[in-house]
């Protein structure tokens, strides 16, 4: 079969075993002797030129649609073998030139203009703009929502770590009473409404998505902030006034840094206080330089339109052109695996619920991309955390000795 010699090549560590759509088995890599071994059953015939032609793309798709069955193991152990397999997750030869081209193309055309960022938002966020999208989220995030890498520590669950990572933004900030702060991208409001909570600010949080502003502003009058923190459904690029100190927390990788990471930071220096305003950035970066680098097609077109993940040069380089100060930048180094994983398990462990609300596809498009989003942040892949913290000069903040944990 030539999907399996050509599978052969690819995969030197570890293995499974491929089940045709003939029902004829064939050994892929080093198969580990055992009686049931790991096993990925291909329900269509198609599916034997299409996974040999484009694999990033159709093996994901065809998982969703249930055409691909894993049998004595799950979607997580076969990803993770093609991550450790797959050199900082890149294929080569005509799928990898597919991938350039579709990489190409997607810059081309899902530039996230002002009118186009909000439905490319609202397209993930609001679940296809669905007014009980909120309901997915429930059922496999923390009890506040907090969708971005949670800071962990030995003994911590996923609400702790994700308490722990606000906690550590503001802290980093130091904010004091009666300053005035935002976070842009502010989700469904738990980092905002804590930083009111706990420093006593003049709070504003501004997001794209129309279900978390409705649940953050019902959130804050619910915890009587309403009169401390407001929620606005506006882009970034919009933002005026000036305030003492501005956090973002997974929102970056919308913003198409490698296109408009200058006019994102000439944007906070517009907005920071003179001297004294600073500035919390966390994102995930690539140690994949951006030549080097494609666009996943099935995260582009199911999960993130118009997201991109840029390198860590390209986030950075911009903030002294900005006429801004990083003063401080750390790495959460496999944080997000820890995150990802808790969240997975909670996806799955909601896998009733989940379907009977959104479909069994939904299930399985959120249930791959996770388990591909953790194997991507593994040691052996490319992907990482940073929070870079700015300043509009050098001593707008006493040096800390931040206990990161």
């Amino acid at each position: 079969m030539i999907l399996a010699n050509f599978l052969n090549k690819i995969f030197k560590v570890g293995g499974f075993v491929l089940e045709d759509a003939n029902g004829k088995k064939h050994s892929i890599g080093d198969v580990p002797s055992t009686e049931k071994p790991l096993t990925v059953k291909l329900l269509k015939k198609k599916l034997h030129f299409q996974l040999l032609l484009y694999p990033q793309w159709y093996f994901p798709l065809n998982y969703e649609l249930g055409n691909i069955e894993i049998k004595n193991g799950s979607i997580t152990e076969v990803v993770d073998l093609f991550y450790r397999n797959i050199e900082k997750g890149n294929l080569r030869g005509v799928s990898h030139f597919i991938d350039k081209l579709f990489s190409f193309w997607s810059r081309l055309t899902k530039v996230a203009t002002i009118n186009r960022a909000k439905k490319q938002i609202q397209r993930h966020y609001d679940v296809n703009s669905r007014r009980d999208g909120n309901e997915l989220y429930k059922l496999f995030l923390c009890s506040n929502l907090v969708y971005s890498c949670g800071v962990w520590k030995v003994g911590d669950d996923l609400e702790k770590a994700q308490e722990r990572k606000i906690k550590l933004v503001l802290d980093k900030l130091n904010i004091k009473e009666g300053e005035k702060i935002c976070e842009i991208g502010s989700g469904w409001g738990f980092g905002i409404l804590s930083a009111a909570r706990l420093t006593k600010a003049e709070c504003l949080g501004i997001t794209l998505s129309q279900n978390q502003l409705d649940y953050a502003r019902k959130k804050a009058k619910d915890l009587n902030l309403d009169n401390q923190v407001k929620f606005e459904l506006m882009d970034w690029r919009n933002l005026k006034g000036k305030f003492d100190a501005v956090f973002s927390i997974g929102a970056a990788e919308h913003f198409q840094m490698k296109k408009n990471g200058l006019k994102f930071f000439k944007k906070l220096d517009s907005i920071l206080r003179e001297k004294t305003g600073r500035a919390l950035i966390h994102s995930i970066y690539s140690s994949v330089p951006n030549e080097l680098r494609t666009k996943s097609r099935y995260i582009q077109e199911k999960i993130f339109p118009g997201g991109e993940i840029v390198d860590l040069e390209t986030l950075i380089s911009p903030i002294s052109k900005a006429n801004l100060e990083l003063i401080d930048a750390q790495i959460l180094r496999l944080d997000y695996v820890k995150t990802l994983n808790a969240w997975l398990s909670n996806l799955r462990k909601n896998k009733y619920e989940i379907v009977k609300k959104f479909g069994a596809n939904l299930y399985r498009c959120y249930e791959i991309y996770l388990t591909g989003s953790m194997s991507s942040f593994q040691p052996y892949s490319d992907q990482n955390v940073v929070q870079l913290l700015i300043a509009k000069q050098k001593d707008a903040l006493p040096p800390i000795n931040f206990s990161y944990h």
